[in-house]
């Protein structure tokens, strides 16, 4: 088994056990990790990639990739065809500054131990360094520390687990978090 498999397996491992207990959470099988991983490699950075571990086992990590959707918003009166040229260009070049955390995903039995406090603040210092000015957390665990969750400044929606943060420029959590 080559490397990149073992460490996409035991991403998955991770993944499928931080959010298992979640509602209406389906697996990832390892056929649509791959394809996963796949992809984000197209279009990601791996300096936006922060892995956890305990005695050698990975135990969380958090992904991020260059949010394009402002991006898209800029151009979405171009011509169809020419947009996706541009949007290749502008990944390329390094034009995009804005960032967005896909998941942060930590093993049932390692939450509540300030790991995800960690990922989060190394990965927001790496993304200002290298130029990011921006970033969204989409897909978090609800389960997430009180800590964390001061940090980020979120509340709890009425009706749901859901968490959300008011802010007039994006680059407030950044700021914040690079700390």
């Amino acid at each position: 088994r080559s490397r990149e498999a073992e460490e996409i397996g035991n991403l998955l491992t991770v993944y499928n056990s931080a959010f298992a207990d979640n509602w209406g959470f389906t697996p990832l099988t390892d056929r649509q990790a791959k394809a996963l991983v796949k992809n984000l490699l197209a279009v990601g950075n791996p300096e936006l990639v922060r892995v956890a571990e305990r005695e050698g086992r990975p135990v969380g990590f958090i992904l991020c990739v260059p949010d394009v959707n402002g991006f898209l918003h800029r151009i979405r009166r171009w011509p169809g065809l020419t947009k996706i040229p541009l949007l290749l260009l502008a990944i390329l070049f390094k034009r995009i500054r804005d960032t967005r955390v896909i998941t942060l995903a930590i093993v049932r039995e390692f939450q509540g131990q300030g790991i995800s406090r960690t990922l989060i603040k190394s990965l927001a210092t790496t993304a200002k360094v290298i130029g990011y000015r921006n970033a969204e957390l989409s897909y978090i665990d609800r389960q997430l520390d009180v800590e964390d969750r001061e940090l980020l400044g979120e509340v709890e929606g009425p009706d749901r687990d859901l968490w959300t943060r008011q802010v007039t420029h994006r680059a407030d959590i950044v700021e914040e978090l690079a700390v």
